[in-house]
């Protein structure tokens, strides 16, 4: 699967703690204000990291946005009229979760942030979002995938941004009668995950993540680079194991990441499928067969897919001109001309196979053409033979007359 997600959207927000203490002036030391002393610290965690803020003597409000704002996840913003200032502590990477903690003192409390503590700042995407209708879908890309039976379905790569350089993802269909079976794909999940991107715009990582919709978890978690995703049907076929393959991790030979392009009329174009390759193909009867080049038997099915069945095997011996040869151009294995070896068409000394060619005359063409000639002047003498006893009769049947 080929396709840019345009790099310019905007992520899904994330989820925000504002601190409410009144009387708080941003453009002077917080040290000494709200009963925050220096040497106070609280810790932020995210993704399994936990990073320790402390307040340093003669800090202000926008310092302390800012070291918040240096770790990986989290952003802060500190405002600074002067008066009432307050401090905001948001997650930058939407399905994420980020949890505020005191440590040494209670400097979260004095600034009036939301508790108790700890407190989770919740992530605002969880899989599965897109598919309920919760958070709507950036871009839709619908692609026709085809079950064990050759019947075709539609389902749809469903991609939103969650930060920067983070997409998710959810690959959904509908449960219709035939379709999705709606008790193992409720809402039409299949599999949700996220991709992630690098600075140049290139495909970092692609991975699973199940989502829980009720009792049922839908999808698996981990790399889904060499994966299979399942899907259910309810038309009698067996369940489809889908392989999606987004490129090279570290190419932009699939999925890319990068500004909106323009068509040619100078539209912007904010995302484009380059190309979808896939091996399924409907139910289609055989219309035609050929042998290949390199010695394949390739039918030809009416859905116009091609598919080899067979490989010649072509045979060698280690001394060929040690057979016995006989009329018509057939040769026979000998003790000295060795057992021969089925080799694979043009590999180790075996020829080529071509298909829907006559064989050119390997004989000798001046004694043929001699031959030839020898036996058109026999013709000839003969039919003289012919025609003087046909003169002999007339003449004698003259004579009785």
């Amino acid at each position: 699967f080929g396709a840019n997600l345009n790099s310019d959207e905007v992520a899904v927000a994330g989820a925000s703690n504002v601190s409410t203490t009144a009387g708080i002036d941003g453009t002077a030391a917080l040290a000494g204000q709200a009963g925050i002393a220096a040497g106070d610290s609280f810790d932020i965690t995210y993704n399994g990291t936990t990073t320790t803020v402390t307040i340093n003597a003669g800090e202000t409000l926008a310092d302390i946005a800012s070291e918040i704002s240096a770790i990986t996840g989290v952003t802060a913003t500190a405002t600074t009229t002067g008066t009432n200032d307050t401090l905001t502590i948001t997650s930058s990477v939407a399905d994420r979760d980020v949890v505020i903690t005191n440590n040494n003192n209670t400097p979260l409390t004095a600034l009036g942030f939301t508790g108790p503590f700890p407190n989770t700042l919740a992530a605002t995407y969880t899989a599965g979002d897109l598919a309920s209708g919760t958070i709507a879908e950036d871009n839709t890309m619908p692609v026709t995938i085809y079950d064990s039976l050759g019947s075709a379905h539609t389902v749809n790569l469903q991609v939103v941004k969650l930060g920067q350089n983070r997409w998710g993802f959810e690959l959904t269909g509908n449960t219709t009668a035939g379709q999705l079976d709606a008790t193992d794909h409720p809402n039409g999940l299949i599999q949700a995950g996220t991709i992630t991107f690098d600075g140049s715009g290139n495909l970092q990582s692609f991975d699973g993540v199940a989502a829980t919709i009720g009792a049922v978890t839908v999808g698996t978690t981990g790399d889904l680079t060499d994966a299979d995703i399942s899907a259910e049907w309810t038309n009698g076929s067996d369940a489809s194991a889908i392989n999606l393959d987004f490129g090279t991790i570290g190419l932009g030979n699939g999925i890319t990441q990068f500004a909106a392009g323009a068509d040619a009329n100078g539209n912007n174009v904010d995302y484009t499928t380059h190309f979808i390759n896939q091996n399924g193909a409907q139910a289609g009867t055989m219309v035609n067969y050929a042998l290949t080049e390199e010695g394949f038997l390739q039918i030809e099915f009416a859905n116009g897919v091609k598919r080899p069945v067979y490989k010649l095997a072509i045979a060698t011996f280690e001394a060929a001109d040690e057979m016995e040869n006989h009329t018509g151009n057939v040769y026979r294995q000998t003790r000295e001309s060795g057992d021969y070896l089925l080799r694979e068409p043009g590999l180790n000394g075996a020829g080529n196979v071509v298909a829907s060619a006559l064989e050119g005359s390997n004989v000798d063409l001046a004694e043929e053409f001699t031959n030839m000639i020898v036996t058109q002047r026999a013709y000839s003498a003969n039919t003289k033979t012919i025609t003087t006893t046909d003169e002999m009769l007339d003449e004698l049947i003259r004579i009785k007359r």
